[in-house]
C-alpha cells in the first residue's frame, strides 16, 4: 500500500545560537490522508444527493402543484366570466380569491426556480447568473450586475452548479442580512482556474477567527460556501467590516 509522508526539519544550535544541523523527521500521515479523503467523498455524495432531491422537488412543484395552481385559478376565472349576474359582493370575493391563487403560484413557481432552475442544464452558468442578478432587482429592490472577465466558456456540469450554489446563498445573503442596495458579482475564467467574487455595499460585519468558526459563531450560510468550494479543490476568502460591506472570494481550479 502506498503510504504518505511528511517531511519536518528541527534546526540544531550550538553554545552560540548557530545552526550547525538539523534533525528530520518522517511522519506517516497515510490514515489521517485516507480520513480525509473519505470525508470529502462523504460530503460530495451528500451534496449530490441533495441536489438530486431538489431537482426531483422541483419538477413536481412545477408538473403538479403549479398545474394544479393555474387550473384553479382558470376555473375561477371561468366561473366568474360565465356568470355575470353574480352579487357585487360575491364577485368581489371570487375576484380576491384568484388573485391570491395567482400568487399563490407565483411563489411556487420561484421556489421551484430557487431549488434548481431549469437553464443552468440547458443554458448554462452565466445564463443562470444573469437571471439571478435580474431578479435581484426585480423581487428585492437590490442593483445586482453580473461582470464576466476572460473568454467565457462551459464546466463541468458539477463545477457550474456548485458555483452557483455559493454564488447564489452569498446573494440571499445580501437580500437577508447586508440590508444591501447595491451588489457586483464577478467571474474570471483564467488559464485553469476560475475566480468568482460577490460583493455588496451593506452594513458588513465584524469577522472573528477563521473560516473555520463560521459555523460556531451562527454564519451556516458562509460555512456551507466554503464547504462547496473545498469540495472543488478550491479556497474562499471572506473580506468585512461593519459599515464597509462584505466580499467573498472564491478560487477553483478548473
Amino acid at each position: 500500500m502506498n503510504k504518505t509522508l511528511t517531511l519536518s526539519a528541527s534546526p540544531i544550535k550550538d553554545d552560540t545560537g548557530e545552526i550547525i544541523g538539523a534533525i528530520e523527521t518522517l511522519n506517516d500521515v497515510t490514515e489521517e490522508k485516507r480520513m480525509q479523503d473519505n470525508m470529502r467523498y462523504y460530503l460530495q455524495e451528500i451534496t449530490m444527493a441533495q441536489e438530486e432531491e431538489r431537482k426531483r422537488i422541483a419538477r413536481e412543484l412545477h408538473d403538479d402543484t403549479a398545474q394544479a395552481l393555474y387550473a384553479l385559478a382558470r376555473q375561477v376565472d371561468n366561473f366568474v366570466r360565465d356568470n355575470s349576474n353574480l352579487p357585487v359582493e360575491n364577485a368581489t370575493f371570487l375576484q380576491g380569491l384568484n388573485e391570491q391563487i395567482r400568487k399563490v403560484l407565483q411563489d411556487v413557481r420561484n421556489f421551484g426556480q430557487d431549488l434548481r432552475p431549469p437553464m443552468l442544464d440547458d443554458l448554462g452558468l452565466l445564463a443562470t447568473l444573469r437571471w439571478l442578478t435580474n431578479r435581484q432587482k426585480e423581487q428585492y429592490g437590490i442593483e445586482a450586475d453580473l461582470r464576466v472577465l476572460g473568454s467565457e466558456r462551459r464546466l463541468l456540469p458539477e463545477t457550474e452548479l456548485t458555483l452557483f450554489r455559493i454564488i447564489q446563498e452569498a446573494l440571499r445573503n445580501t437580500e437577508r442580512h447586508a440590508e444591501a442596495s447595491k451588489a457586483e458579482v464577478e467571474i474570471e475564467f483564467g488559464e485553469g482556474k476560475i475566480r468568482v467574487s460577490i460583493s455588496d455595499n451593506g452594513k458588513g460585519f465584524e469577522l472573528s477567527g477563521g473560516l473555520a468558526d463560521l459555523p460556531r459563531t451562527g454564519k451556516l450560510g458562509l460555512a456551507g460556501m466554503e464547504e462547496r468550494a473545498r469540495l472543488l479543490s478550491g479556497n474562499m476568502r471572506i473580506q468585512s467590516e461593519p459599515g464597509k460591506g462584505t466580499t467573498v472570494m472564491v478560487e477553483v481550479p478548473v
